[in-house]
Protein backbone atom coordinates (compact mmCIF):
# COMPACT_ATOMS: atom_id res chain seq x y z
CA UNK A 1 0.00 0.00 0.00
CA UNK A 2 1.21 3.31 -0.58
CA UNK A 3 1.44 5.26 3.03
CA UNK A 4 1.47 8.84 2.60
CA UNK A 5 2.60 10.67 6.29
CA UNK A 6 1.60 14.30 6.23
CA UNK A 7 3.41 16.02 8.95
CA UNK A 8 2.23 19.49 10.11
CA UNK A 9 1.60 21.07 13.23
CA UNK A 10 -1.82 20.22 15.24
CA UNK A 11 -3.83 23.15 14.50
CA UNK A 12 -3.16 22.79 10.69
CA UNK A 13 -6.28 21.02 10.11
CA UNK A 14 -9.62 20.98 11.18
CA UNK A 15 -10.82 17.51 11.45
CA UNK A 16 -13.04 18.28 7.79
CA UNK A 17 -9.51 19.26 6.32
CA UNK A 18 -8.02 15.71 7.06
CA UNK A 19 -10.81 13.45 6.03
CA UNK A 20 -11.15 15.70 2.71
CA UNK A 21 -7.12 15.77 2.38
CA UNK A 22 -7.23 11.48 2.77
CA UNK A 23 -9.90 11.68 0.12
CA UNK A 24 -7.79 13.85 -1.92
CA UNK A 25 -4.69 11.73 -1.32
CA UNK A 26 -6.44 8.62 -2.12
CA UNK A 27 -8.21 10.15 -5.60
CA UNK A 28 -4.59 11.28 -6.50
CA UNK A 29 -2.59 8.06 -6.13
CA UNK A 30 -5.21 5.70 -7.62
CA UNK A 31 -5.67 8.22 -11.05
CA UNK A 32 -1.85 9.01 -11.32
CA UNK A 33 -0.63 5.50 -10.73
CA UNK A 34 -4.04 3.22 -11.15
CA UNK A 35 -3.31 1.35 -8.25
CA UNK A 36 -6.94 0.43 -6.12
CA UNK A 37 -8.26 3.17 -3.79
CA UNK A 38 -8.25 0.24 -0.77
CA UNK A 39 -4.49 0.31 -1.44
CA UNK A 40 -3.70 3.74 -0.10
CA UNK A 41 -3.49 4.84 3.83
CA UNK A 42 -2.92 8.45 4.58
CA UNK A 43 -1.40 9.03 8.09
CA UNK A 44 -1.53 12.92 9.96
CA UNK A 45 1.51 13.00 12.36
CA UNK A 46 1.71 16.16 14.28
CA UNK A 47 4.67 18.47 14.32
CA UNK A 48 5.45 20.15 17.86
CA UNK A 49 7.11 23.78 18.22
CA UNK A 50 10.73 23.46 18.73
CA UNK A 51 10.78 19.99 17.08
CA UNK A 52 11.64 20.86 13.51
CA UNK A 53 14.69 23.00 11.97
CA UNK A 54 15.51 24.54 8.84
CA UNK A 55 19.43 25.88 8.59
CA UNK A 56 19.57 25.42 12.27
CA UNK A 57 16.49 27.96 12.69
CA UNK A 58 13.03 26.81 13.20
CA UNK A 59 10.83 26.01 10.59
CA UNK A 60 8.27 28.14 9.74
CA UNK A 61 4.47 27.03 11.93
CA UNK A 62 2.99 26.94 8.15
CA UNK A 63 4.69 23.98 6.90
CA UNK A 64 3.31 20.77 5.65
CA UNK A 65 5.52 18.09 4.66
CA UNK A 66 3.98 14.86 2.60
CA UNK A 67 6.41 11.56 3.14
CA UNK A 68 4.94 9.20 0.31
CA UNK A 69 6.31 5.56 0.36
CA UNK A 70 5.52 4.11 -2.84
CA UNK A 71 6.17 1.09 -5.05
CA UNK A 72 8.86 1.35 -7.74
CA UNK A 73 8.14 1.05 -11.30
CA UNK A 74 6.23 4.26 -12.27
CA UNK A 75 7.59 6.91 -14.67
CA UNK A 76 9.27 10.43 -13.64
CA UNK A 77 5.97 11.74 -15.67
CA UNK A 78 3.28 9.74 -13.49
CA UNK A 79 5.59 10.82 -9.94
CA UNK A 80 5.77 14.25 -10.99
CA UNK A 81 1.86 14.52 -11.73
CA UNK A 82 1.52 12.69 -8.30
CA UNK A 83 3.35 14.90 -6.30
CA UNK A 84 1.58 17.92 -7.80
CA UNK A 85 -1.88 16.69 -7.46
CA UNK A 86 -0.93 16.20 -3.51
CA UNK A 87 0.61 19.52 -3.41
CA UNK A 88 -2.70 21.44 -4.67
CA UNK A 89 -4.69 19.17 -2.52
CA UNK A 90 -3.08 20.80 0.52
CA UNK A 91 -3.24 24.54 -1.48
CA UNK A 92 -6.85 24.02 -1.88
CA UNK A 93 -8.15 21.74 0.65
CA UNK A 94 -6.43 23.07 3.92
CA UNK A 95 -5.10 27.03 1.99
CA UNK A 96 -1.73 25.91 2.56
CA UNK A 97 0.60 28.82 0.74
CA UNK A 98 2.45 26.79 -1.87
CA UNK A 99 5.60 27.95 -0.43
CA UNK A 100 5.09 26.24 2.65
CA UNK A 101 4.54 22.64 1.06
CA UNK A 102 6.92 19.56 0.94
CA UNK A 103 6.18 16.56 -0.93
CA UNK A 104 8.58 13.60 -1.41
CA UNK A 105 8.02 9.84 -2.79
CA UNK A 106 10.29 7.61 -1.65
CA UNK A 107 10.09 4.66 -3.94
CA UNK A 108 10.51 0.95 -2.67
CA UNK A 109 10.53 -2.18 -4.63
CA UNK A 110 7.46 -4.58 -4.56
CA UNK A 111 9.86 -7.26 -2.76
CA UNK A 112 10.44 -4.48 0.29
CA UNK A 113 7.01 -4.30 1.54
CA UNK A 114 4.92 -6.80 2.98
CA UNK A 115 0.81 -5.77 3.76
CA UNK A 116 -1.45 -8.50 5.08
CA UNK A 117 0.82 -10.84 5.67
CA UNK A 118 2.08 -10.68 1.71
CA UNK A 119 4.83 -9.20 0.06
CA UNK A 120 3.30 -6.68 -2.58
CA UNK A 121 2.59 -7.62 -6.39
CA UNK A 122 4.26 -5.32 -9.06
CA UNK A 123 2.52 -2.59 -10.10
CA UNK A 124 -0.37 -3.95 -12.63
CA UNK A 125 -0.93 -7.13 -10.93
CA UNK A 126 -3.01 -5.65 -7.92
CA UNK A 127 -5.97 -7.24 -8.81
CA UNK A 128 -4.63 -10.94 -8.69
CA UNK A 129 -2.76 -10.14 -5.67
CA UNK A 130 -6.20 -9.46 -3.48
CA UNK A 131 -7.89 -12.68 -5.56
CA UNK A 132 -5.56 -15.25 -3.32
CA UNK A 133 -6.73 -12.81 -0.39
CA UNK A 134 -8.43 -14.27 2.89
CA UNK A 135 -11.96 -14.03 1.60
CA UNK A 136 -13.18 -11.64 3.66
CA UNK A 137 -10.22 -9.33 3.59
CA UNK A 138 -10.73 -9.48 -0.17
CA UNK A 139 -14.20 -8.34 -0.16
CA UNK A 140 -13.21 -5.46 2.94
CA UNK A 141 -10.84 -4.25 0.19
CA UNK A 142 -12.95 -4.63 -2.84
CA UNK A 143 -15.67 -2.48 -0.75
CA UNK A 144 -12.90 0.39 -0.42
CA UNK A 145 -12.64 1.05 -4.01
Amino acid sequence: MPTYTIYARAETFTGGQRDALARAVTAAHSEHTGAPRSFVQTIFRPVEPGTHYIGAEPADPRGVWVYGHIRRGRSPEVRTALAEGLRDALEAIAQVPRQFIWVYLNELAHTDMIEFGSVLPVPGEEAAWVEGMDPALRDQLRALG
